[in-house]
């Protein structure tokens, strides 16, 4: 259903937009016969992906902060 690679970003406009340099990108080859069983899967695996970034993203931001407290109290 396609290849999720890294990237970063080179447009110092988007960096400053988006405050970061790095990406995902999704390569999913196209096709005009899917199903919609293939749709539905395809839909599917990028909410998950979604879920997984966010969730990613929150644990480090929660243990990051959990970690630089308990430096701080030394």
């Amino acid at each position: 259903m396609g290849s999720v690679y890294a990237g970063v970003l080179i447009d110092p406009e988007f960096i400053s937009q988006h405050q970061t340099k790095k990406i995902a990108l999704k390569h999913v080859p196209g096709s005009s016969h899917s199903s919609d069983q293939e749709s539905k899967d395809l839909f599917l695996q990028e909410v998950s992906l979604m879920w997984f970034v966010f969730f990613i993203t929150i644990f480090f931001f929660f243990f990051f902060q959990l970690f630089s407290d308990f430096v701080n109290q030394k």
